[in-house]
């Protein structure tokens, strides 16, 4: 009765909450991973705010940093800043600049919010050089999957911010994007298909898989990626190294500006928060790293396999409240059996799997104490 009442109630999704939080800490508390050198971040901080002295950063300032990081000869240039209305001075300026760029990656929101309205990309950027910086949150508002591909309201297919880059990134080395084989729904660059998320993917019951999502493999450690300042780009502060042959990502770095996202998984200044620029350095390093390093992307197992795998836990708690007859024994097994699922799943998590924990810790201590 207790293993199917804890199978019923994930099932339904009662346990849901709890199997996100598990799943966040298993991915905060792996191994650093060394910094991905390949991505450099420009943040634009309070300070340049204050520098530049018109909120949040006029087009001049942007047309400005544009030129300067191209001679340092990067191979995509990321503008993770909004710029479908002119910030004067210098809007005609930044046009230009987006016109003789074909390196550059501009964003838009292709998906209508509550009251239905999208955010167009920069001025003169081809559909080729924009992606959309949508993103699927939670319940609690923390953000664990990333929006590959969706259709926008006229329905045209639009692929995202990660994804564009990615594909420049990749395309210099010859790497192509298309669809996946094993799943004609799921995206692929050469023999890396980057598996999409389902309804009951993990710990999600019923969750909204629509458009072309992947579970996010945040990069573990405090240092992921090398963080630059506008200030430091333009008193020439900077090794050419660190944005020669890379991709470089722009982004609002300041509070003020309120381009923040929420996520469990990543060490940010504050507990759950981050720069938005910060996650979509995550999700385009996810890509490239899974291609080039061959880096595991979050996989999950079936839902029958799942379902055994907790059945197995709780007659093992059944086993050790039938056979081991003393108190102490029955409470000593417990601790040990408890500690070995969790060991068990943070080792898969290391190897890529999300696998349950929670049902599982559940059913084994309820079958344990009570047998």
């Amino acid at each position: 009765m207790v293993i199917v009442a804890v199978i019923v109630a994930r099932l339904t999704g009662a346990l849901q909450f709890l199997e996100l939080v598990t799943f966040d800490r298993f991915l905060l508390l792996r191994p650093p991973e060394p910094m991905d050198e390949r991505i450099t971040i420009v943040g634009i901080t309070e300070e340049d705010i204050q520098q530049a002295k018109t909120y949040p950063i006029p087009d001049r300032e942007i047309a400005d940093l544009l030129k300067r990081l191209q001679t340092y000869q990067p191979i995509a240039i990321g503008l993770d800043i909004v710029r479908d209305i002119p910030v004067e001075p210098g809007h005609a300026e930044l046009t230009s600049v987006f016109r003789s760029s074909k390196n550059a990656i501009g964003v838009e929101i292709a998906l209508p919010d509550r009251s239905g309205f999208i955010v167009a990309p920069g001025p003169a950027l081809r559909s080729e050089q924009v992606g959309f910086a949508d993103a699927v949150l939670d319940a609690d508002g923390y953000q664990r999957r990333s929006l590959l591909g969706a259709h926008n309201p006229q329905q045209e297919y639009r692929f995202s911010f990660a994804i564009r880059l990615a594909e420049r990134y990749l395309a210099v080395r010859g790497i192509e994007f298309g669809n996946g084989i094993r799943d004609p729904g799921a995206k692929r660059f050469g023999s890396i298909e980057l598996t999409r998320v389902q309804p009951n993917s993990g710990g999600y019951v019923g969750a909204d898989a629509g458009g072309n999502q992947i579970l996010l493999n945040v990069r573990s450690g405090k240092m992921p990626f090398r963080v630059l300042s506008l200030s430091q780009i333009k008193s020439g502060k900077v090794d050419p190294d660190w944005i020669r042959g890379k991709i470089v990502l722009i982004g609002m770095m300041s509070f003020s500006a309120k381009d923040l996202a929420s996520s469990g998984a990543i060490a940010g200044i504050n507990p759950g928060r981050i720069y938005g620029v910060e996650v979509q350095a995550h999700g385009t390093s996810q890509i490239i790293s899974a291609v080039l390093d061959r880096r595991s992307l979050i996989q999950v197992w079936g839902d029958g396999w799942e379902t055994l795998w907790i059945a197995a836990w709780g007659l093992l708690g059944m086993g050790l409240g039938r056979f081991l007859r003393s108190p102490w024994k029955i409470w000593f097994g417990l601790l040990i059996a408890s500690i070995s699922p969790i060991a068990i799943c943070y080792g898969l998590m290391l190897l890529g799997w999300w696998v349950p924990i929670v049902p599982v810790f559940l059913i084994l201590v309820l079958n344990g104490t009570s047998s």
